[in-house]
């Protein structure tokens, strides 16, 4: 969406005036793009990620512009695309339709798959979600495999044990940690099925537990199970 304080015409000239023509179609340099648009070249993974340009290499002779005698440009539709879409980060306002989504898609899609669908950067949701107060974990009120063994008395490695065996239930979190979330209603069910475990419980231990599994919403699905 252009910006009303960026004059969008004049920028997709200066684009048309520094493309060259090869094989019937137009390209700009991408160091030279991102000057006349005003991003830096880190912003540009950002729109590589997106689909919003496709960045080309083209071999040229060797110069002090080209040392290693290869050049990387846009095709120039994509520069202009990209131009119009882009919008800088001091124009940039969250809307409610944009924190309606965060709030409603966190806990079930990666930070990657929001920032996709809005058009900004994974680090950007992930910075608004802890801002707005939601996170994967706290949406939806599971347990990772250290806080899981806090509250049964046991260690992560055996926590973990259970989850690869199929003995607990547990989910793997969407935002790229890859850790893997327990909800604690199913810990009880899987300690009280371990005698050894169960025992060694306090009471305060098991209270407190049994108050998570109530207050918690079944947010899994069908447990995962080792591949035989």
């Amino acid at each position: 969406m252009p910006s009303a304080t960026r004059d969008i015409p004049a920028i997709e000239r200066a684009l048309t005036d520094a493309s060259v023509e090869h094989d019937g179609r137009r390209y700009v340099r991408a160091s030279v793009a991102c000057g006349l648009i005003g991003v830096s070249r880190s912003m540009t993974r950002h729109w590589v990620h997106l689909g919003w340009v496709r960045p080309l290499r083209f071999r040229v002779p060797r110069s002090k512009r080209a040392p290693q005698g290869i050049v990387h440009a846009w095709a120039l539709e994509d520069a202009i695309a990209a131009a119009r879409r882009h919008r800088p980060l001091r124009e940039i306002r969250w809307t409610q339709s944009e924190d309606e989504t965060i709030e409603n898609h966190t806990g079930w899609l990666s930070y990657a798959a929001i920032a996709r669908r809005l058009g900004r950067t994974p680090d950007a949701v992930r910075r608004r979600a802890i801002k707005l107060g939601v996170t994967h974990r706290g949406v939806m009120g599971l347990l990772t495999t250290t806080e899981a063994g806090r509250l049964c008395g046991a260690s992560k490695p055996t926590v973990a044990r259970w989850c690869d065996r199929g003995l607990l239930r547990h989910r793997t979190e969407p935002s790229g940690v890859r850790a893997k979330l327990i909800h604690p209603r199913d810990l009880l069910a899987c300690v009280r099925k371990c005698p050894r475990v169960w025992k060694r419980m306090t009471p305060a231990r098991i209270a407190r537990l049994e108050h998570l599994a109530a207050d918690r919403h079944d947010a899994l699905g069908p447990p995962k199970r080792r591949a035989a």
